[in-house]
């Protein structure tokens, strides 16, 4: 029953995407259609979505719309205390301060509290769904703190590191964070803290920022001036995945990967998730930026339907009760995609999952009812586009 109502929910989120598209009309559209609408039923309106950063010789929080650069205002937020390191969930903006504190306010910047979580010395953030997380170094020990999303349940040394932790990343099932010092990411369970690895990827230049989106996880390599990129898993690293100007702090929403540049740049620069279209100076800033955040996502676990993925997708070919060669034969393709994702072979996950796409629209109206087709074709074009496949 509990399957049935998760696939219900994410039946819920592709039928906002594909609406009446019958299934011939599914494989017209175009893929990039299919995940624009996605990210509109299931993200944050693009429209009311919005960049944030900090310009800590100011003492601001700055303001602009992510999808036109347009309606900056450099002091949205003002009179603060050195603001640094951004979080953002469906509620609020998380920020670090010069009084060791971590400071929230609402989206439209009212209701500014510089004292939130007091004495925690933050230097990075992040946040899910039920909690904040954030790194701290010094003599006390480099380690990641957490505490519950309304301030209660401070725990300083969540996660030990081995060296000061430059950025923190979150997702459904881990923590990650940057060892500038050793070159590397670090991972850890995000339950309990436990199964740290300090080295779960290596070959980073001086990693900075960190952020993670349902497929990928990114990082700043600040010494060699580029955005790495790797499989959610750590295979397929790519050190080199943009070419960047001045880059410190990275996120990333349904569309973009985003980085603030220092000087002489003093910008926001965005680039495709393909890594494709970087535009160095999307937005102007004043000063070097000292955090960064965009309300394009939904925060891992804030609410609503998750992305879909292909062990969901072999989930709901098994819940439609298939002739025993046809469910057999759709879900070798959905195995070997899974095997090529985990492996980093991405191109080839891209060809198992059109193969499967062929296989359904050759059955549709056969051994898969139209509307069952539909679902499926939706869903596996959905997670190709989230993998990068062209």
């Amino acid at each position: 029953m509990e399957a049935a109502r998760g696939r219900s929910r994410r039946l819920n989120a592709i039928e906002a995407v594909t609406g009446a598209l019958s299934l011939k009309a599914l494989f017209v559209r175009s893929t990039a259609f299919v995940l624009a609408t996605l990210a509109a039923a299931s993200f944050v309106d693009r429209a009311d979505a919005f960049v944030y950063w900090t310009e800590s010789s100011r003492n601001t929080i700055g303001r602009a719309n992510h999808l036109d650069a347009s309606a900056v205002n450099v002091s949205f937020i003002s009179g603060l205390n050195s603001p640094k390191a951004m979080a953002i969930d469906g509620t609020y903006l998380y920020f670090v301060t010069g009084l060791g504190a971590i400071g929230r306010a609402n989206l439209d910047g009212t209701g500014v509290n510089q004292s939130f979580i007091l004495g925690v010395f933050p230097e990075a953030l992040a946040v899910d769904g039920a909690h904040i997380y954030w790194t701290t170094s010094g003599p006390n020990g480099n380690r990641i703190g957490r505490a519950n999303l309304d301030g209660s349940g401070v725990t300083p040394m969540f996660i030990t590191t081995t060296v000061a932790a430059a950025g923190v990343a979150v997702d459904g099932n881990f923590v990650y964070w940057t060892n500038s010092a050793l070159n590397s990411i670090g991972r850890a369970n995000i339950a309990d803290g436990s199964g740290a690895n300090q080295l779960w990827i290596t070959g980073a230049a001086n990693p900075q920022g960190v952020t993670v989106d349902g497929a990928f996880i990114y990082w700043v390599n600040a010494s060699s001036g580029r955005i790495g990129r790797a499989n959610l898993n750590g295979t397929g690293a790519n050190q080199f995945f943009i070419t960047a100007g001045r880059p410190e702090w990275i996120v990333v929403d349904s569309a973009n990967v985003w980085w603030t540049n220092g000087s002489p740049l003093y910008s926001i620069g965005r680039a495709n998730l393909d890594g494709m279209g970087v535009n160095q100076t999307f937005i102007h800033t004043l000063s070097a930026t000292s955090g960064l955040a965009i309300n394009g996502l939904v925060a891992p676990g804030a609410g609503g339907p998750p992305p879909p993925t292909i062990t969901t997708l072999a989930s709901d070919v098994q819940g439609f009760g298939l002739p025993h060669g046809t469910g057999r034969s759709l879900l070798a393709k959905l195995n070997a995609a899974q095997g090529n994702v985990d492996a980093g072979r991405l191109q080839a996950a891209c060809n198992s999952l059109g193969a499967f796409i062929n296989e359904v629209g050759a059955q549709a109206g056969k051994k898969l009812d139209e509307d069952q087709a539909d679902e499926l074709v939706a869903t596996a074009t959905v997670i190709r586009q989230l993998l990068g496949c062209r």
